[in-house]
């Protein structure tokens, strides 16, 4: 049986979502249930790249006047929570199949 391993673009992926940038430190995309409402943004409909989400959360910061380097981690993760940001399943494995295929194939997943 052939056993295939994921390139290293998909790993680095993958830290990229356990790390979303946060003032000082980082925190880990929460997970978000999808439940089919409004169709906004990837980052706000559980289908955004670690780019997007920190964009969002960046953006969602300034609108409330938070200092994320001032809260601890766990308060931001559960800011992004009550406020949409995050990544459901399909959306994580979508970006980690699109990496895969660009690495191994040349091909894209996502436009």
């Amino acid at each position: 049986m052939k056993v295939l391993r994921a390139p290293k673009k998909v790993f680095e992926l993958i830290e990229k979502y356990q790390n979303i940038p946060a003032g000082d430190k980082t925190v880990c995309t929460p997970y978000f249930i999808n439940t089919g409402g409004d169709r906004n943004l990837r980052a706000l409909v559980g289908k955004g790249d670690p780019s997007e989400i920190d964009m969002e959360l960046q953006i969602l910061a300034h609108r409330k006047g938070v200092d994320l380097a001032k809260i601890p981690a766990d308060k931001i993760r559960e800011m992004m929570q009550e406020n949409n940001i995050g990544i459901d399943c399909s959306g994580f494995v979508s970006h980690l199949l699109d990496e895969w295929l660009k690495a191994n194939w040349k091909k894209k997943l996502i436009s």
